[in-house]
């Protein structure tokens, strides 16, 4: 390729942005052309960092001048929407990083907007681009566990202060607002974005959040807690807890059962035990890893290769199971308020 796409980043709020920017800078088809932030701090650290020419407060004076052919937003959930139509109507692609939006009419703004431009758009559920996520939904696929019949998911980390975030990232994360709600959105939207690219979609949800109460930097309504039970239209389950407050990593914290077997799935590697096509001695647990690579390369990877052959994302990253995943978001915010299962479609 004679000339490389020039990407540039929108806001650096979000702590996701070292290693996601790093990513984008290690792809040799790439320039990182320009950043955009309010804070003249975060501004200065992106240059250093990713040795980006020009800065900017303002993403839509950069958008303007620099005319990227495509932008990475690292900022918070709510502004999301805007950048995409502000980028929409200037040609410019689209990479978010997740969540897609803090609600689902902003989700559905996005959708419009991409499909009105014609402009690609991805969003960086970050597992979706590994290779233990990718195997073990082969697994599932060709049936090396048998039918799935319930999904689990414990998921958190000990608090947004308390493991150390920036201070530009913890301001939005406690604001419902700009987040879209707390521990839920921030956590779950992992979990349900894997479970329905894996199983399909959710049919109905019912959850609990609640706030654990020794936090004195948390508002009122944003949860550190909350529970969720997914029906899917398959009729699976689904369980998710997502909390800010947890004590000790959890080693192995989703899981998928089926009717011949089951798969634990951690952080460094997965256990799957399954009955298909075993014979002699009696089945038993098998650990598999995977190497671990630079963190991001892989969906930076792919957005470049979205670029290049012009082709829109699919499963987690597609902006359709995207939307999906920002749904069943809604509808468990909705059912906690409400005290109710809420069906989907909303």
């Amino acid at each position: 390729m004679a000339d490389k796409f020039r990407i540039a980043i929108v806001d650096l709020s979000s702590d996701h942005v070292w290693s996601m920017g790093n990513a984008f800078k290690l792809q040799p088809e790439v320039d990182l052309v320009a950043l955009s932030d309010v804070h003249q701090e975060l501004r200065d650290k992106g240059q250093a960092e990713f040795g980006i020419p020009a800065a900017y407060s303002d993403h839509l004076g950069m958008m303007d001048e620099v005319k990227p052919d495509a932008i990475v937003v690292c900022g918070d959930n709510a502004m999301k929407a805007d950048v995409t139509e502000a980028a929409a109507e200037r040609g410019i692609h689209v990479c978010l990083d997740k969540p897609m939006s803090a609600n689902l009419e902003q989700a559905n703004r996005i959708v419009a907007a991409v499909d009105a431009s014609g402009i690609l758009a991805m969003v960086a559920y970050h597992p979706f681009f590994t290779d233990s996520y990718q195997s073990i939904k082969g697994w599932i696929d060709e049936g090396r566990i048998g039918q799935p019949y319930l999904a689990k998911a414990s998921i958190g980390h000990g608090g947004p202060i308390e493991i150390g975030l920036s201070s530009y990232f913890c301001e939005w994360l406690i604001d419902a607002k700009r987040n879209g709600g707390g521990s839920f959105v921030d956590e779950a939207c992992y979990a349900i974005s894997m479970f329905t690219d894996w199983f399909g979609r959710v049919a109905e949800v019912s959850c609990y959040t609640t706030q654990q109460g020794w936090r004195d930097y948390l508002p009122a309504d944003v949860e550190d807690n909350a529970v969720a039970i997914l029906r899917f239209e398959n009729n699976m389950l689904g369980m998710i807890d997502a909390k800010w407050g947890q004590v000790g990593r959890v080693q192995y914290g989703r899981s998928v059962h089926g009717t011949e077997g089951t798969v634990m799935i951690g952080y460094e590697d997965a256990q799957v035990f399954s009955r298909v096509n075993h014979s002699g001695s009696e089945p038993s647990w098998e650990t598999v890893t995977w190497p671990r690579g630079v963190r991001n390369l892989q969906e930076a990877a792919y957005f470049v290769r979205m670029l290049e052959h012009k082709q829109t994302a699919s499963g987690a990253a597609s902006l359709e199971w995207s939307r999906h995943t920002q749904e069943v978001i809604e509808a468990a915010y909705i059912s906690a308020r409400e005290g109710c299962s809420i069906k989907l479609p909303l």
